[in-house]
């Protein structure tokens, strides 16, 4: 029967750094589910066992080191094909194509306001042309909060 209270104090201490450890790269990968942090666990896992075996504290680290390494080695290329070129598109993607009015004066270089169904988002123009207010434009595009827009082109019938 394995007794922890017989293990000296320095490896008690580390059974406890070890398991927060664990617990702490588990929570974390649960909260972000990259699979970054589930190697931490292993390898903190690993330094558990080394603890309770009563290795010396620096082993106890080459081993958490090493684990870790060996399972970011051996699953980044799974890790990597997953999650490669994965774009998450948002709500504010249906508005590229739309047509809105311009509430902000944009002017060359400047950000304005457009307003597109019944919502103000911060505007640039593509082609540093200035759109007045009360203009409509078209979005062409989205960078970070800010629509792109261009002028409306008319079709001239014969």
């Amino acid at each position: 029967m394995f007794n922890i209270l017989a293990l000296a104090p320095q490896f008690i201490v580390m059974i406890v750094v070890w398991a927060m450890v664990v617990i702490g790269a588990i929570i974390i990968e649960f909260e972000t589910a990259n699979l970054v942090s589930i190697w931490f666990s292993a390898g903190g896992l690993a330094g558990l066992l080394c603890a309770i075996f009563e290795v010396p504290i620096w082993i106890q680290f080459i081993v958490f080191v090493g684990i870790t390494l060996i399972f970011v080695i051996a699953t980044r290329p799974f890790v990597k094909k997953i999650s490669d070129n994965q774009t998450i598109l948002t709500n504010a993607d249906r508005y590229v194509g739309m047509q809105g009015v311009i509430t902000k004066a944009i002017k060359p270089g400047e950000k304005g306001e457009i307003r597109i169904e019944f919502q103000d988002w911060p505007a640039i123009s593509k082609n540093e042309r200035a759109f007045e207010v009360g203009e409509k434009a078209v979005i062409i595009g989205i960078v970070g909060n800010k629509m792109i827009v261009d002028a409306i082109e008319e079709i001239k019938i014969d």
